[in-house]
């Protein structure tokens, strides 16, 4: 009796770990791809804080700007396919991730276009958003300096 009481929790102990090494086999990933999306934008902070307050407010506006009308809408997008393409993977149907991969990078693609377009006019958008003109101005030589290098 004693025996199988300690067997049961060694094997609950061994399942538990199992489990965790599961999860963590998936979360260092995830999370470093997060931490390196938020990276660029902080750096850029860092290093243009070293140049004066009214390149430090642009640096930050054009950050949030780009943010807003580029990083979220995308990544909204494509957490998206994550229940997609995690209940195709699940039922054994590697063609429908596939067809949805496909299909999110075509969908991407569109979308993208209008996005850039948004951050080529940031600083006229941003006047319009009665931001400072001098800022404004900065902000949008950022964000073009940001997209023309992504691209």
């Amino acid at each position: 009796m004693h025996g199988t009481v300690h067997d049961a929790r060694l094997a609950c102990t061994l399942n538990v770990h199992g489990r965790l090494t599961r999860v963590l086999f998936w979360v260092v990933p995830i999370t470093v791809t997060f931490v390196l999306e938020i990276v660029p934008s902080l750096v850029s902070v860092l290093l243009v804080g070293h140049l004066g307050a009214d390149f430090l407010d642009a640096s930050s506006l054009a950050n949030m700007f780009s943010n807003i009308f580029g990083l979220s809408i995308c990544l909204g997008m494509a957490t998206g396919l994550d229940t997609l393409v995690a209940q195709a993977h699940g039922a054994g149907e590697a063609k429908k991730v596939g067809i949805y991969l496909q299909r999110a990078l075509l969908v991407q693609l569109v979308v993208f276009a209008p996005i850039v377009l948004l951050n080529f006019f940031a600083a006229d958008l941003l006047k319009l958003a009665q931001q400072p003109a001098d800022i404004a101005d900065l902000a949008g030589r950022f964000c073009r300096y940001m997209y023309a290098q992504s691209g």
